[in-house]
């Protein structure tokens, strides 16, 4: 829902980034020429990733501390919120492309990482591959993994297991189980979450919220390609377009 902000109201949030703009080379367009955010809402410190002409108004995409957030303004007002039109989260589309965007300008440093988070493998010897980013709770991952299963057979690609914990302590205990039972992809086809805790499971735990927030990965399922193409959700005609399948 919108969130209209008149002038001089107050954007509640605490950020201490550094304000810069211009994170992606990019034509500024007219209606975003020589807005003043400050003019109108007292700013914390942020980054402009992103800036378009929707339906009149200038959408910006702030980064504040490694958060993305959108406002639509012009040169007298501030609206904070995302933006909706015929059923369509028209910012959140936005949003997902500047994180594709920052992740494959970074990628090269978050691959390593990523690889350091998995834990199960299908089909690893695939040259192309998708990191499959689940909660062991999430529903959404539930309905997903065998469909991409079965996409990866039929395209003959390889999906890389990753946990991140976002269902509390219940999925917290079945990441650390798995991991300290050494087991592999087909048992979390089949759910098999059963065995025991270790230090290496809560390392991991710890490891994985660290890495998944720095690549600003905020929900499940999340898959990201092996070129850095950041997908939510399970979209397999994505999935193939950017696996060049």
């Amino acid at each position: 829902m919108l969130k209209k902000i008149a002038k001089k109201t107050v954007v509640a949030t605490a950020i201490t980034l550094l304000a810069t703009s211009g994170a992606f080379a990019q034509q500024i367009p007219i209606v975003c020429k020589s807005i003043n955010l400050n003019a109108n809402v007292p700013m914390p410190p942020y980054r402009i990733m992103s800036e378009r002409n929707v339906y009149g108004l200038c959408e910006m995409i702030l980064d504040m501390q490694g958060q993305l957030v959108p406002v639509y303004a012009t040169k007298n007002f501030v609206i904070a919120g995302e933006m909706f039109s015929h059923r369509v989260q028209v910012t959140e589309r936005q949003i997902r492309r500047v994180k594709s965007e920052i992740l494959k300008n970074k990628f090269s440093e978050a691959k390593q990482s990523l690889n350091s988070l998995v834990v199960a493998s299908f089909n690893p010897k695939a040259k192309r591959y998708v990191y499959f980013i689940v909660d062991p709770l999430c529903p959404y991952c539930e309905a997903a993994k065998s469909k991409l299963e079965k996409l990866a057979k039929k395209h003959n690609f390889g999906i890389r297991l990753v946990f991140f914990p976002v269902h509390g302590a219940p999925a917290v205990k079945d990441i650390e189980d798995f991991i300290c039972s050494h087991k592999n992809f087909q048992d979390y086809i089949n759910n098999d979450f059963k065995g025991k805790t270790c230090k290496r499971g809560k390392d991991y735990i710890n490891k994985s919220i660290s890495i998944n927030r720095r690549l600003m990965v905020e929900g499940t399922p999340t898959i990201i390609t092996y070129k850095g193409d950041f997908i939510l959700g399970y979209q397999p005609k994505k999935i193939l377009k950017d696996l060049g399948l």
